[in-house]
């Protein structure tokens, strides 16, 4: 081996740069699913999303900061967010039970309850659904 070879052979080749190329890799694998239930939202209102006909027993969940829920939220609702996940995630598991739907939801123009459900849905907390229009339209329907 000559000595450029052996300083090649003693070094990871790529350092920052394949690391950087590693972590963007990840981050939008992570993000894909949600990106997904984002865009079935925009487009049809497949089975993962709730509209009045939500039924009774139905497990709400906001996906909306803690600020906001604790102003107002639907009568049951947990709050369940990315800043709560890993706390609120115990409380969810002691309320449900796998017959039990679930609704998430949380502004209008929020893409919280997407990944919430997201990743619910690959826990296998299922039957999840998004309530399109969040708060706002459970408000209105109420009214």
């Amino acid at each position: 081996m000559d000595k450029m070879s052996k300083q090649k052979a003693g070094k990871p080749r790529g350092g920052l740069a394949r690391g950087l190329r590693e972590g963007v890799l990840i981050a939008l694998l992570a993000v894909l699913p949600a990106l997904a239930l984002c865009a079935n939202d925009r487009s049809e209102a497949g089975s993962r999303h709730s509209q009045p006909g939500v039924p009774a027993d139905a497990l709400w969940i906001d996906a909306r900061p803690a600020a906001e829920y604790a102003r107002e939220h639907v009568p049951g609702a947990i709050n369940l967010n990315d800043a709560n996940w890993d706390k609120e995630l115990a409380s969810l598991y002691k309320i449900w039970r796998p017959s039990r739907p679930i609704v998430v939801y949380c502004s209008t123009h929020c893409w919280s309850a997407a990944e919430i459900a997201a990743r619910l849905d690959e826990l296998g907390i299922k039957p999840v659904q998004v309530f399109a229009g969040g708060f706002e339209e459970w408000k209105r329907s109420k009214s």
